[in-house]
């Protein structure tokens, strides 16, 4: 966790959420959460809204259906890919926590460019569904 003091000398927690909130928006993407998952107990995503969590897990069971293709072997390869091929992302912060996860994200920023089929096929279907894949 993150957390930096205000002026005031208080704790602020915002920065905090927000990397946790980023970080949990890949774990998504690694496919060991289905449609019909609800998170428990203490996780910090049992706060999103029930209905937005089933449209992001079906989205998810939806891309990888048609995006992971070789050189791909992960929906998180292709998302960094997506995100860092936009002519305005000049940079992008990437959490991990294990050794695992920081290879691996290593290793989509090395991979090629995805094809721009792709690219098109996702801006397409997925440009206007802000407001339904927000957590909250």
């Amino acid at each position: 966790m993150i957390a930096t003091k205000s002026p005031s000398g208080q704790v602020d927690e915002t920065l905090s959420r927000i990397r946790e909130d980023c970080e949990d928006s890949l774990r998504l993407l690694t496919g060991r959460f289905v449609p019909g998952h609800r998170f428990q107990g203490r996780d910090q995503r049992t706060r999103y809204r029930a209905e937005n969590l089933e449209f992001i897990l079906h989205a998810v069971e939806d891309l990888k259906s048609f995006a992971i293709r070789s050189p791909f072997t992960e929906l998180s390869h292709v998302a960094l890919k997506f995100a860092l091929q936009h002519e305005d992302v000049s940079t992008m912060i990437v959490g991990a926590q294990t050794k695992r996860e920081v290879l691996a994200n290593m290793d989509a920023v090395l991979m090629p460019e995805p094809d721009p089929k792709l690219i098109e096929k996702l801006r397409r279907r997925y440009e206007k569904w802000n407001d339904c894949a927000n957590y909250s």
